[in-house]
């Protein structure tokens, strides 16, 4: 999951501290969530697939997205 997200913040050009403000939370809270230190919680989840278009699944259950 972590790498997805990573992936997909890289292909959108978009910061931990971008995607931390849009669903309302902390970076830090953010870089551990992304880290899965912590786990995101469901709204958080559905603003993040609403963001850049895609299942929940697809970005925390799915296999890695790889860009090219």
């Amino acid at each position: 999951m972590k790498n997805n997200l990573k992936a997909l913040r890289s292909k959108f050009d978009f910061t931990q501290q971008d995607i931390a403000d849009y669903i309302g939370i902390s970076k830090t809270t953010y870089q551990y969530k992304e880290a899965g230190e912590k786990q995101f919680k469901v709204n958080e989840a559905k603003k993040i697939s609403e963001l850049f278009n895609m299942t929940i699944d697809d970005i925390f259950f799915g296999e890695q997205v790889i860009f090219k």
